[in-house]
């Protein structure tokens, strides 16, 4: 968790353009830079090609 201490905004104001703003977007980037790294690895395959889980499989004359 980040605490953000950022003024209250002015409706006249962008609060993106608080230095502040850029601080702290930065700041949570980089904390989730692992997560984002670990969520688009590739899934480890499984050891058969067909994601049927085996008893869900039609029996063919070669699988019994």
């Amino acid at each position: 968790m980040v605490d953000v201490d950022l003024p209250r905004a002015d409706l006249d104001a962008d609060i993106r353009s608080h230095p502040d703003f850029a601080r702290y977007r930065h700041e949570i980037w980089d904390l989730m830079r692992s997560e984002i790294a670990r969520a688009r690895a590739p899934v480890a395959p499984t050891f058969w090609s067909d994601p049927t889980p085996p008893r869900e499989r039609p029996q063919t004359a070669s699988s019994n």
